[in-house]
């Protein structure tokens, strides 16, 4: 576990999507109910231009983890969220 660090999720198709957290004692950001839980979005659809046939875009972010003393990693990438409330572990080399 790694306690007091920075997690930033950052999504690839929007980084309007940002979201970022701070880890506890046990290692893990804030989950369901929490102030600073890390709530991400799926997808999107938005009206398409033929009728009943929405235009949908899916997400995918990036996982970055800041240690209190330390620098920025990439722990990572590409991660679809799936399933509501799911824990994700991240790596983080060399911590």
């Amino acid at each position: 576990p790694l306690a007091g660090a920075l997690v930033e999720v950052i999504c690839d198709q929007d980084v309007s999507l940002r979201r970022q957290a701070t880890t506890g004692a046990d290692g893990a950001t804030p989950g369901r109910g929490g102030a600073e839980a890390l709530l991400l979005e799926e997808w999107e659809e938005k009206a398409g231009a033929t009728a009943g046939q929405p235009d949908r875009r899916e997400f995918t972010y990036t996982v970055f983890v800041t240690p209190r003393q330390g620098r920025r990693i990439k722990a990572l990438t590409d991660f679809r969220p799936a399933r509501s409330w799911a824990v994700v572990e991240a790596a983080t080399p060399g911590l």
